[in-house]
Parts: structure tokens; sequence; C-alpha cells
């Protein structure tokens, strides 16, 4: 029979900038029937909370891989950019659920595809191609003087006059006092809850908690 259990929920956490959204998705991993597993063993029952923790972990493990792979299966994003927004929570002896979470803020359109040009094309989903950024004013990208990089578009002038400000590797100024405002794709949480990731999360730790759940069950019991 199946033992496993998987399951998810959203949460949207608040922030003191309200303008910026912060979700954070939980995809829980647990053994569904303690008692089965434990009937398993039989007379070695006692080890059981030691097969269940080592089967949640290595499912743990196989979802955080199969989170960072399927968003960038659907996106236009490298694993690289996804895997610091996810955290793996591993079960223990006392806590036999495991879980696969990501949090964090919406993720600079800079990473994922774009096209320099005039006007930049950019493209977040995998399925659709670049499309013109045509609004008015028109999107540039810039590096900060911190380094960052992105794509931006002029807000329009700051209400009270401010010193003059250098930016860029040439050291450009601001000689407009403009304001600027980032252009951003979704958060990796917003990624992963896609009904396609999430199903295929789903299905991949689902798979692989039962398959390694027989194999210490097994293993155990060959041991004695």
């Amino acid at each position: 029979p199946d033992l496993t259990a998987i399951s998810g929920y959203v949460l949207e956490i608040s922030k003191n900038n309200k303008r910026r959204r912060r979700l954070m998705i939980v995809q829980n991993i647990e053994i569904a029937n303690v008692q089965e597993v434990k009937l398993r063993l039989g007379s070695l029952k006692s080890k059981a909370p030691t097969v269940m923790c080592r089967a949640v972990n290595d499912a743990v493990s196989k979802a955080f891989t199969e989170t960072k792979r399927s968003i960038a299966h659907d996106y236009h994003i490298t694993q690289k950019n996804v895997a610091p927004h996810i955290q793996k929570i591993k079960a223990n002896k006392s806590s036999l659920k495991g879980a696969v979470s990501a949090n964090g803020e919406r993720i600079s359109l800079y990473k994922f595809k774009f096209k320099d040009g005039n006007p930049i094309s950019a493209a977040v989903l995998k399925e659709n191609s670049p499309k013109q950024l045509n609004g008015d004013p028109k999107a540039f990208i810039a590096v900060m003087k911190n380094e960052h990089e992105g794509i931006f578009v002029r807000k329009g002038l700051y209400k009270k006059k401010r010193k003059k400000m250098e930016y860029g590797k040439k050291r450009k100024v601001n000689a407009h006092n403009e304001q600027i405002r980032q252009l951003f794709g979704p958060s990796v949480p917003q990624m992963m809850k896609n009904e396609e990731v999430m199903n295929h999360i789903r299905a991949k730790a689902s798979e692989t908690l039962q398959k390694r759940l027989e194999h210490h069950i097994n293993y155990i019991l060959q041991k004695g």
C-alpha cells in the first residue's frame, strides 16, 4: 500500500513595505501510516522511527532537487538563481515530518531571459518568446554603484531636490533628479505554486518516499 503523505500550503508574509508582497510555500513530506511500518518490521518495530526518518529525508532531498529542476524547466531562470530561495527541513526521530519550503520576494527581471535593444525584450515562461517592453517611459539596463544589474524604468522627478548621485560602472550622474524603478518577474514561491511544477514535485517526492521506505525496511529486516 501507498504509505506516503504529501501536502502543501501557502502563506503570505506581511512586510513593512506593503508594496512588496512576499510569499512562503511549504511542501510537507511524511509517512501516512506509522502502524503499518511497525507491523512490517515485526519484532524490530523499535527501529520504525529510524526507518521513517531516513526515508522522509531521502524524499526531502529529492523534492529539493526536483523543485529547482522543474522551475528551471518551465521558466527562463537557472537552478543557481532558484536554489538560494529553497530550504530543506529534515525529519528527525522525534519529528517524523520533513518539508521543502520556498520564500522570498519577486526576482529581478534581469535574471530571466531578455534581449538588450531598443526596446528591450523579456520573457519569464519558457513557452513564451521575449516580448518587447514598449512602455513609456522605456525600460533600460543599468549597473548600480553596488554592482547590482537590473532592468529599470524612469519613474519621474523626486519631490525634493537631492544631491546628484553617481551610478553605474561609468559613474554617470543622475542630472535630472529622476527616480528609477526596477522591473521584476515572479518570486520562487510563485513559480513553485504553478500547478505543473507542484504536481511534478509531489509525484517525485511520493515515488521516492515509497521506494526508500521499502528499501530501509528491507535493510533493517535483513540486518536483523
